[in-house]
C-alpha cells in the first residue's frame, strides 16, 4: 500500500502463482502525463506480460514502494470505491486475497474518499 496525506491507499506487490483481477483503462497522452503528476512517487510499471487475456496494447501499472505505515488507516469509502463493481461474492473473495495489514477507518457515515477521477 502506498500512502498519500494521512491515509493508505492499495499497491501491488508482486507474488509468484498469483493473480489480480482488474479493469483495463486507456488513456491518452496527456492523460498520462496528468497521473504522473498525481502519483508522485509511484514507479511506472510495463505489466504488458503479465496481462491474460493478451491486450492489443502496452500496459502500464502505477507500483509504489513497499513500505510500511503502520501508524495510517485506509479509508472504508477507498475500499468501496475499488469494489462497486464486483458482486458480492466477488467482493468477498477479493477482501480475503487483498493483504490489508493496517485498520481500516469506517467512514461510511461520511465518506472521506471521493470517487471522482482527478484526471
Amino acid at each position: 500500500m502506498g500512502a498519500m496525506c494521512c491515509y493508505l491507499y492499495l499497491n501491488l506487490i508482486p507474488y509468484r502463482d498469483s493473480s489480480v483481477s482488474g479493469v483495463l483503462v486507456e488513456i491518452n497522452k496527456k492523460e498520462l502525463e496528468l497521473l504522473k503528476k498525481r502519483e508522485p512517487g509511484y514507479n511506472r510499471i510495463d505489466v504488458t506480460s503479465r496481462i491474460y487475456p493478451k491486450p492489443n496494447q502496452k500496459v502500464i501499472s502505477f507500483i509504489g514502494p513497499n513500505n510500511n505505515y503502520p501508524d495510517l488507516q485506509i479509508l472504508q469509502s477507498y475500499i468501496n470505491t475499488r469494489t462497486t463493481y464486483l458482486s458480492k461474492k466477488e467482493q468477498k473473495q477479493w477482501l480475503s486475497n487483498t493483504i490489508i495489514k493496517n485498520k481500516i477507518k469506517n467512514d461510511n457515515q461520511n465518506p472521506e474518499y471521493s470517487n471522482a477521477s482527478t484526471i
